[in-house]
């Protein structure tokens, strides 16, 4: 009887040492870690569209006379211009550049229904930085109200 409890009290000793051996030794389910995703960096295939309009028209602008630079920004059915003009132009030659400027525009992109045109060398900047952060990538959102700024400034009601 004493052999047989040693051999029970053995067996049972050597059963919980392989079941604890199993188990730690099993593999253990770690969630694995969530993947960051990073946004791509290109813009929008509508801003690319705008900005494509723009340059074109910015391009086709420069053969104005007396046009000596264009920068062209698009917002929705609305053109915001910035020209800069040769140092030949003078008083109303100014008045009439920007409103070949303004029939130029619609007659290249059908879709512009508002121009906003201006000479004026600090809205001109600010025209260009718009443009070169929407072309950058920067969303649109981000120039929004300087933009409607810029259109109550040029075309004050």
């Amino acid at each position: 009887m004493k052999f047989k409890n040693k051999n029970m009290i053995v067996s049972s000793v050597l059963l919980i040492l392989f079941s604890l051996n199993v188990s730690a030794c099993a593999n253990k389910n770690v969630a694995p870690t969530p993947t960051e995703i990073t946004p791509e960096k290109s813009a929008p295939l509508a801003v690319t569209d705008l900005s494509k309009r723009a340059d074109k028209i910015a391009k086709q602008l420069t053969t104005i006379k007396g046009v000596k630079v264009a920068n062209v920004v698009i917002s929705e059915d609305a053109a915001l211009v910035g020209i800069t003009l040769d140092k030949t132009v003078k008083g109303d030659m100014t008045n009439n550049i920007k409103s070949e400027v303004d029939k130029k525009v619609k007659a290249i992109d059908s879709k512009i229904k508002t121009v906003a045109v201006s000479a004026d060398p600090d809205i001109v900047q600010r025209i260009t930085h718009i443009g070169t952060g929407i072309s950058q990538g920067k969303p649109m959102s981000e120039f929004s109200a300087e933009i409607q700024e810029l259109f109550r400034r040029i075309m004050p009601k």
